[in-house]
């Protein structure tokens, strides 16, 4: 029973934790908060269990116990084994727990010869650079990658976009949310969009643009609804605010 109760607590944390990041039903924390521990196995159950992800379910509740682990993990092989791929690694690594520095300098430090223009390298700085609020520079890191296919419909071109708004370019930010707005795909992109919409004070076309997409989820399967549930639940939020 001594055993039972930790792990208990820890499973129902991550299970929590796991549902509030995806912005999955109410239904789910009640269930958890008051079963913990059988509630958190239907969770878990319902969102992760398959043969493809039972492995990474395992590293996210080692995580949930030990928030360096992987870190500490990543930064000896970057001892052992000096490489442009380790250190990527790490820096991605650095860039989910908030360490954004750190993950700029690493970037910075493996952009060179060969490597200089990489576009998997510059789109990594590129994105430490927008949640460290480094937006001057996004546009330079940018121009070599612009033209990139791997480029076009990336996270890191809405942080171009949103790095130009806050620069005071907001009719080339504009154009840039524009290039993604494709029917029946880049729904992370679109919500930018309508949110930028909302910055310009222009309600009536952020609504519009959202009551598309609210229309195109409809029009979805079930699977394809639940494996976008965390952004088609910010969409119809955010249209439930205007």
């Amino acid at each position: 029973m001594s055993l039972i109760f930790p792990f208990s607590l820890i499973l129902s944390a991550f299970c929590l934790y796991h549902a509030y990041k995806n912005n999955t039903e109410q239904r789910w924390f009640w269930l958890i908060i008051f079963l913990p521990l059988i509630g958190s196995l239907i969770y878990l159950y319902y969102y992760f269990y398959n043969r493809n992800t039972i492995s990474t379910v395992t590293e996210n509740l080692n995580q949930a116990v030990n928030t360096n682990h992987k870190i500490e993990k990543l930064e000896r092989e970057v001892v052992f084994s000096d490489t442009i791929k380790n250190k990527t690694l790490l820096a991605e690594e650095y860039v989910k727990v908030g360490a954004y520095e750190k993950a700029i300098e690493l970037y910075k430090f493996c952009l060179k010869g060969s490597y200089a223009d990489d576009p998997d390298l510059l789109m990594g700085l590129i994105k430490a650079c927008y949640l460290n609020k480094n937006y001057d520079v996004i546009i330079d890191y940018v121009k070599p990658i612009e033209n990139e296919k791997i480029f076009q419909n990336s996270e890191e071109r809405i942080a171009y976009a949103w790095a130009l708004f806050n620069t005071g370019a907001h009719r080339k930010a504009e154009e840039v949310f524009q290039a993604m707005n494709h029917q029946f795909t880049n729904y992370e992109h679109r919500l930018e969009y309508a949110n930028f919409l909302l910055q310009e004070n222009r309600r009536n076309e952020a609504r519009d643009l959202l009551e598309v997409l609210i229309d195109e989820i409809e029009h979805m399967d079930r699977n394809e609804k639940i494996t976008r549930r965390s952004v088609f639940n910010a969409i119809k939020n955010l249209h439930k605010t205007i």
